[in-house]
């Protein structure tokens, strides 16, 4: 976990006396697996990440990849960035300038929020599950949390948030807004990491799709591969019982 340092404040400082507001960002919709990556692993996932944002510059939360947060910021449930600090610029007058240049802003002191927690990864597919379907991922979630204790959300399965919270981008779990205001700012938020969600479960819906697709095609292949040894087996046959003898031996190899 990130911890405020003098040097984040400065650089904060900096930011602040420009003009600019530390404010959260959104880091994407993250890099997913693709048909063709090693199976379960994250490599192909990182390969293009770090491929538009350099080395070393990307890290993995729940099943995606997403680029680092920037300095003096920290991944809030994944998709977004939120500021490590607030910082407050103090008033400087012309008179004690020169005292302030050494002077370090302390943040400003805030009331604690309200605690959320995240509820993990989620439950993935698995090779073995039933194609197109999440009784495989329901059933690994309810052995470790209980029998009825989990839903789906996006491509994924958690276990669901404790009374009095709700889920929030899918891997956090908030509490229930208890004010006007604070309620009207979910909202708005809840909208935006909706969205992402939903291409999120598209994404993951074309990947499972090309899947389905290759392995038809291949399935296919291999029957009509057999049908055409075994017609061809049944025309052999048929035309060594009328052939002559010298002949027959022939057409009954194979």
């Amino acid at each position: 976990m990130a911890h405020h340092t003098n040097l984040d404040t400065a650089v904060a400082m900096d930011i602040a006396s420009n003009g600019d507001v530390l404010s959260r960002y959104s880091r994407g919709s993250g890099y997913v697996w693709h048909f063709g990556d090693p199976f379960g692993k994250a490599t192909g996932q990182f390969a293009r990440c770090e491929a538009e944002h350099g080395w070393g510059m990307c890290e993995k939360c729940g099943p995606l990849v997403f680029p680092k947060c920037n300095i003096l910021y920290k991944p809030l449930a994944c998709f977004e960035c939120t500021p490590i600090v607030n910082v407050q610029v103090p008033t400087v007058s012309t008179s004690n300038a020169a005292a302030a240049n050494d002077a370090v802003a302390a943040p400003a002191t805030t009331a604690a929020p309200l605690a959320k927690y995240t509820r993990g990864a989620g439950y993935v597919w698995h090779f073995g599950d039933p194609f197109g379907k999440s009784s495989g991922e329901f059933a690994r979630c309810e052995a470790d949390h209980g029998k009825a204790n989990c839903e789906k959300c996006g491509p994924l399965v958690f276990p669901k948030c404790k009374a009095g919270y709700k889920e929030f981008a899918c891997y956090e779990c908030i509490p229930i807004a208890t004010s006007t205001a604070s309620a009207h700012n979910q909202v708005a938020h809840d909208v935006v990491m909706s969205m992402e969600a939903m291409q999120l479960a598209k994404d993951e819906a074309s990947t499972h799709d090309m899947a389905s697709v290759v392995t038809v095609a291949a399935l296919g292949g291999a029957f009509f591969a057999l049908a055409a040894v075994f017609v061809a087996k049944k025309l052999r046959q048929g035309m060594a019982s009328t052939a002559k003898p010298e002949e027959r031996k022939s057409l009954l190899t194979i």
